[in-house]
């Protein structure tokens, strides 16, 4: 399996470098005999949320689902605008039934705010009847939300910060605490890593993702052999 890089362009591609949902890029799928189409490997794209653009319903109107009972909403189609990691802007909707889109408004919303990452797998460039390009995601199946900006998540270098064996707190060259959440971060004792936490927690979600056991640097992106399972669904 080739080595993990978060810079791959084909791995995380920018948005002008995705494949469109009415065509097909032979980077990223496989055209069968029969004219269906399969991915031939894994990505994804990385994009920070820099407004949330969600319109709130009529007021009086009220958002009724009978599994989840019903409650009084201003419930609209999520709608946010992001940037790539070129800067490219981009509007991402979320096009949910009606219970994923309650799903979303009850526990996931409140993730998507502006400087936080969405990571959309085997994303595809999608054009807006207003004449905007972005996303139109139709599940929260392959949706992850980090509560990280883009910049911290491309600059995380978990081996480095592994192999350094310095604390991160008062730079001790004899650290030998790992903190227990993204298992990268060295630290004298409890009180050095409480000390840092503050400093840290941003980056200890973009080490944890990269790193850790079935996150990124796991998984072979090279090869497709059928839809992952543990990603998504935020």
């Amino acid at each position: 399996m080739p080595p993990f890089s978060i810079r791959d362009s084909v791995t995380f591609p920018t948005y002008d470098e995705l494949p469109h949902e009415y065509g097909y890029d032979l980077s990223y799928y496989s055209l069968y005999p029969n004219g269906v189409l399969r991915p031939r490997r894994h990505w994804a794209l990385l994009a920070e949320i820099t407004d949330d653009l969600t319109l709130p319903l009529p007021a009086g109107q009220v958002f009724r689902i009978g599994a989840f009972g019903s409650s009084a909403g201003h419930f609209a189609t999520p709608y946010f605008a992001a940037k790539d990691m070129s800067g490219t802007p981009l509007n991402i909707s979320f096009k949910l039934d009606m219970f994923e889109e309650a799903q979303f408004h009850s526990s996931i919303k409140k993730k998507c705010v502006p400087g936080h990452t969405i990571v959309k797998y085997w994303a595809e460039q999608h054009d807006f009847l207003d004449m905007s390009s972005g996303l139109r995601i139709e599940s929260l199946r392959g949706v992850d939300v980090l509560a990280c900006s883009l910049k911290t998540l491309l600059s995380a270098d978990p081996e480095a910060v592994l192999n350094s064996r310095r604390c991160q707190n008062c730079d001790t060259a004899t650290a030998d605490a790992k903190c227990s959440r993204c298992h990268c971060a060295w630290y004298c004792n409890r009180d050095c890593q409480t000390a840092h936490w503050k400093d840290h927690k941003e980056m200890c979600i973009a080490l944890a993702q990269v790193r850790s056991v079935r996150k990124w640097s796991k998984k072979d992106w090279h090869s497709f052999k059928g839809w992952w399972q543990d990603v998504g669904a935020i």
